[in-house]
């Protein structure tokens, strides 16, 4: 096993994140995993996952993990799905206790993983969604975006549900959190390079509080945003700076506040923590502070 308690230079393509771990995929198309030890100063340790080659994108649920091979195969390893295979893919998602893929086709198949209490069943509304580009889950929740920038999403209970933002403006990426124990939320990059973000609760969708959307609005410029916990939103700008909320505490390993990183190509935020990759392939870890 190889133990990092600085920046690892991976050559990394990209990231994802769990509840105490993260994954990444290398240019060479393996995948690595990182357990992040919570009680040793979020220290984590690295390890290859040699029973899968040929990635080429990768997706983390709260226990267990995703991975999608050149030829279009979906492979899990944790969590009560080991060995499970889906064929057909062209993207995945995963959160706590959900799975999904978009096929070929722009269909979209979801299944529950694992076997948490009370886990919603919105199966069949995805089912019924064409034409999706980019799906997100959270534990009670599902979100489509479309080939035409628009976002369809599930209700609380299941159910199809109206699209999310009402604005004429077209998205680009979306992200979300939602954990059986916390607050749900989804965040949308327009391409225009701004953001939205909007709390799920039982009776719809609606604004987030006023600390958060103030921050929200004040983003500009953005390629990529994500959603950790309530919601703590990350964003990162076309220039290649990180920012993190100024309502939030974010900390580097040596317990160093952060309010930006520079030189940044990708990231994923989920639950407290963020992982970022710069542009030598070096991965950048942070965790909130409470």
């Amino acid at each position: 096993m190889e133990t990092n308690s600085t920046n690892p230079k991976l050559s990394v393509k990209k990231v994802a994140i769990g509840r105490n771990f993260f994954i990444v995929l290398k240019s060479n198309g393996e995948v690595w995993k990182a357990e992040i030890d919570n009680s040793a100063g979020y220290r984590y340790s690295m390890s290859p996952m040699r029973e899968f080659s040929n990635i080429i994108d990768i997706a983390a649920g709260f226990k267990h993990i995703m991975v999608l091979d050149k030829y279009g195969d979906v492979a899990f390893s944790g969590e009560e799905c080991e060995g499970t295979l889906w064929h057909g893919a062209e993207c995945i998602a995963a959160c706590e206790a959900h799975s999904a893929i978009i096929r070929n086709d722009g269909s979209v198949y979801e299944a529950a993983i694992g076997n948490a209490w009370e886990i919603k069943d919105y199966s069949k509304a995805v089912r019924e969604w064409q034409n999706i580009r980019q799906i997100a889950l959270t534990f009670e929740c599902a979100f489509g975006l479309t080939d035409d920038g628009k976002l369809s999403a599930t209700s609380w209970d299941g159910e199809g549900s109206e699209l999310l933002f009402d604005t004429d403006k077209r998205i680009v990426q979306i992200d979300a959190f939602g954990a059986y124990y916390c607050n749900h939320f989804c965040a949308a990059l327009f391409e225009d390079g701004t953001v939205n973000v909007k709390e799920i609760v039982c009776s719809g969708f609606r604004n987030c509080r006023d600390d958060v959307q103030r921050w929200i609005n004040s983003l500009t410029d953005i390629k990529k945003v994500c959603c950790g916990f309530y919601p703590a939103v990350t964003a990162l700008t076309n220039g290649g700076t990180l920012l993190f909320p100024d309502y939030e505490t974010y900390v580097d390993m040596n317990g160093k506040q952060v309010r930006q990183l520079e030189n940044i190509v990708d990231m994923d935020a989920n639950f407290e923590h963020v992982v970022a990759v710069d542009n030598i392939g070096s991965i950048i870890y942070l965790h909130l502070v409470r």
